[in-house]
């Protein structure tokens, strides 16, 4: 079997998501407490220095490096000699793709609710702004 610099990068990439789906869960826990407790959306986002902000720009750019990741994953199968690294490479693959849907499913629940509720608040609050200058 060859180690391929992709393999490694791939490697890397998935003990580093795995690790971050993880803080991540325990992340969404705190802020559904927090929720409970009646914080509004701004103070949930704005909670240990912006975790929120930071999980959500860490989620897209994982989500981008694994789509990176997989794309040469497929263009080295043109260099692949035997059924074993073939299935080393599907192997792969399907480790990168079940780790992005994990990532994307952790980012959803709590964190781009979050995020979606505020652009909506903020959106209507400067409609309204214009609005109400426009009638002036």
């Amino acid at each position: 079997m060859i180690l391929t610099k992709t393999r490694v990068i791939a490697c890397i990439y998935s003990v580093y998501t795995l690790i971050y789906c993880l803080r991540l869960y325990l992340y969404n826990g705190q802020l559904k407490q927090l929720e409970k407790q009646g914080y509004n959306i701004f103070y949930l986002l704005s909670a240990n220095h912006y975790a929120a902000i930071i999980y959500f720009l860490e989620a897209i750019v994982l989500c981008v490096v694994a789509i990176f990741i997989e794309f040469f994953l497929f263009k080295s199968f043109g260099e692949i000699n035997g059924d074993k690294e073939f299935l080393i490479n599907i192997a792969t693959i399907l480790i990168i793709f079940i780790l992005v849907v994990l990532t994307i499913k952790l980012i959803t629940i709590p964190i781009l609710r979050l995020i979606c509720k505020a652009v909506f608040i903020g959106g209507t609050a400067v409609a309204f702004m214009f609005l109400m200058d426009s009638e002036s």
